[in-house]
């Protein structure tokens, strides 16, 4: 054998070794997430159960590429984004929320990158034909399920509503009254907050005075565990009725002070889930603190899913065949079934604190 053609045989099977190894690359996916700040236990929650699904795969085919955007941090949102579609070059991104979305809400059909939100929903948000999903929970519906349990299960005929300076708790709060008063009661919005306040005392006492027989509060932060305590220091004796703002550290402060609260939340009751997690991360979480978690198993699961239809149609892993893929894609996950098409939103789970315990109502 020549040294020339041995030379040339060497050749051709480093590039085959070159083109080998760039195909089995695993497929790098965004997620701009709430890493750092307030909602870090959200963030971190998806994460766990992102990096939870990926940890089931035998074959490394697909990466997350985690940003933080420091509790929906507008500058660091729109930073993540551009980094992860210009830089990183990835075929699709997930984030959280409706107010992570809206940094980006022009940028989104520029690049034609399909971005997905994993958590919420709301009229609007969802629009295909511009590149944007959801796979969440309808805020719209959160809003009037616990309406329906206020007149229909509670029998209340009429609630004082709180609402902070903030546009998912104005939604949750329009859409609570509209249909409270569709089904005969009287809803009244009584006061306004900001997210950080904590003496809410006059708001309690001006309660008590009218006799107003509940109050719905879609808050979070500090807010909505300073309102029910200091509901429960003042004797107010209606009943509380609040959102996903009640959120497992909120209730773990509160204590005892939780009791009787009605909230809403993502809830996982699937019992082979949470045997899956327990044996991941060596912790047992009832079906309404896994939520987050399941939210992130899910999203690596969708991510999976699309990457794998196009390798078995013979297609690139790119942003156009992704968008494609997505006009007929339906999804079955462990929180909730999406058919990105014809999307409204999955229905949240309406609960109640008793004797220490959270079960659905």
């Amino acid at each position: 054998m020549s040294r020339m053609l041995l030379i040339f045989l060497a050749f051709a099977l480093c590039c085959a070794m070159v083109r080998a190894d760039t195909i089995q690359q695993p497929v790098q996916i965004g997620a701009i997430l709430p890493l750092t700040g307030d909602f870090a236990f959200v963030g971190r929650a998806i994460q766990a159960g992102a990096q939870m699904r990926l940890a089931e795969e035998t074959g490394k085919r697909l990466a997350f590429r985690f940003e933080d955007d420091h509790t929906y941090e507008r500058k660091s949102i729109v930073s993540a984004f551009r980094k992860l579609t210009s830089v990183n070059n990835v075929p699709l991104v997930f984030l959280t929320v409706a107010p992570a979305m809206a940094p980006i809400s022009s940028l989104i059909p520029q690049t034609k990158v399909p971005t997905i939100a994993v958590w919420d929903f709301n009229e609007g948000m969802h629009q295909p034909k511009d590149f944007k999903y959801s796979m969440g929970y309808s805020n719209e519906a959160a809003g009037e399920a616990m309406a329906e349990l206020a007149r229909h299960v509670l029998e209340l005929p009429r609630v004082a509503v709180v609402t902070a300076h903030d546009e998912w708790s104005t939604l949750l709060a329009k859409t609570f009254m509209s249909r409270f008063e569709h089904l005969g009661g009287v809803a009244e919005e009584v006061a306004q907050v900001d997210l950080n306040d904590s003496d809410l005392g006059a708001i309690v006492l001006k309660a008590k005075q009218r006799n107003d027989p509940a109050i719905y509060f879609p808050l979070y932060l500090s807010s909505v565990s300073s309102l029910v305590r200091q509901c429960r220091q003042l004797g107010y004796s209606g009943a509380l009725l609040t959102g996903e703002g009640l959120t497992e550290p909120e209730v773990k402060v509160l204590g005892a002070l939780a009791e009787g609260v009605y909230f809403q939340r993502i809830w996982v009751s699937d019992p082979n889930f949470q045997t899956k997690y327990a044996k991941f991360s060596g912790e047992t979480k009832q079906p309404a603190d896994i939520g987050f978690v399941g939210l992130g198993y899910d999203m690596a699961s969708l991510a999976i899913e699309v990457v794998d239809a196009l390798a078995k149609s013979n297609h690139s892993i790119t942003a156009p065949n992704i968008q494609e893929l997505m006009q007929t894609k339906k999804f079955k996950g462990v929180t909730g079934e999406v058919d990105f098409q014809n999307f409204r939103g999955k229905r949240i789970s309406t609960l109640q604190l008793v004797e220490g315990k959270i079960v659905p109502k």
